[in-house]
């Protein structure tokens, strides 16, 4: 595993608990049971889920799936989740010339 961290921030405000869990680096296969193991904490009673890519050097289908599932897991026990990826240019063009657009939907 390498080059990759996760971020929680928890706050409380008059909407609701939220949780923002921001994801940096490596975000692929190599790294996916730690980011599986990553996204237990939004089980808690967190009212918003905001999941957010940033400083990617690295990303594959994997970690596309992953969010992507987990999403809509979420969004099945009635919370709110936002997904933004903030990636290099050259990333998101890839990403689009390969089908996946943002927001994940």
């Amino acid at each position: 595993m390498q080059n990759f961290k996760i971020i929680s921030q928890i706050s409380n405000d008059p909407y609701g608990c939220s949780i923002h869990m921001i994801f940096e680096g490596m975000l692929t296969l190599q790294n996916a049971p730690q980011i599986k193991d990553s996204l237990k904490e939004p089980l808690q009673e967190y009212d918003i889920v905001d999941l957010i890519a940033k400083d990617v050097t690295g990303i594959d289908v994997s970690f596309l799936k992953i969010l992507k599932s987990f999403k809509e897991f979420l969004e099945k026990k009635g919370k709110k989740v936002n997904v933004r990826m903030d990636m290099p240019y050259d990333l998101n063009r890839i990403m689009s010339e390969t089908g996946f657009f943002f927001p994940l939907t």
